[in-house]
């Protein structure tokens, strides 16, 4: 719940495989690790493919900047750098959804 949304897969089955092998299931590691390696530098050259296309399209079709995606990005950076102390209302909401999943 708490990753980005194009991440999620691939965190859902990173924890899959991490059970897996609390469980004593390590059958198919190797391949998994390695198809979850190959989704994640997909993702990765994806973003970065978005980030070029916007820094492309912004300097070739904007006559002025509006920083609306580099207030998001601004914006999603200082979330990061705020301390986790699951208190504010968004992580208790979280925490109660993955109780209720669970």
């Amino acid at each position: 719940f708490r990753s980005f949304p194009l991440h999620r897969p691939l965190v859902n089955d990173y924890l899959i495989l991490v059970g897996d092998l609390q469980e004593g299931k390590p059958k198919g590691v190797k391949e998994r690790l390695l198809k979850l390696e190959a989704e994640r530098e997909r993702l990765a050259t994806l973003l970065s493919n978005v980030s070029a296309f916007m820094d492309a399209y912004e300097e070739n079709e904007l006559r002025e900047k509006s920083g609306v995606f580099d207030a998001y990005i601004e914006r999603a950076r200082s979330i990061e750098r705020q301390p986790k102390t699951g208190r504010d209302p968004i992580s208790k909401y979280l925490d109660e959804v993955k109780r209720a999943l669970e």
